[in-house]
């Protein structure tokens, strides 16, 4: 049976990383992330390479969203997700004292909400028992 990962922010930076080392190593892996453009791409390098891959388009911003790419992720994964990583994030650059609240709302209502709703979605359906949990920079060099 294939091992599945599915990656949250996987259309680029550590997460686009991850998921072709992931790919390079066997591993079927479900992409997230918000651009389009980005994820299919991502998925047609990944195959062209000889990688198992797919895409889900999603911002990840409310608990809903995190429901419906577990949703799909799982059954991409035929019935299952083994690994989980949480990369979905965004990271403006700017001095913090110039930091709107606005922003930083923003910032917040994605990063750390988009990690909890998606482990606690799929838990809730025990599609990750047993499930290895991995920060993208150790999937990398180990």
């Amino acid at each position: 049976m294939t091992t599945t990962a599915l990656i949250t922010g996987g259309t680029s930076g550590i997460g686009r990383a991850a998921a072709n080392k992931l790919a390079e190593l066997g591993v079927h892996v479900v992409v997230v992330g918000r651009n389009v453009k980005r994820g299919e791409k991502a998925i047609a390098e990944i195959r062209t390479a000889g990688g198992q891959a797919d895409f889900i388009s999603s911002d990840l911003r409310d608990a809903s969203s995190a429901r419906e790419v577990a949703r799909r992720a799982i059954e991409l994964g035929n019935g299952q997700i083994d690994i989980l990583i949480n990369n979905a994030g965004i990271y403006p650059f700017g001095l913090t004292h110039e930091t709107s609240e606005e922003l930083f709302d923003k910032v917040y209502s994605l990063t750390p909400a988009a990690a909890l709703n998606t482990a606690a979605d799929q838990q809730r359906g025990k599609a990750l028992s047993g499930v290895r949990w991995h920060r993208a920079s150790e999937t990398l060099c180990c």
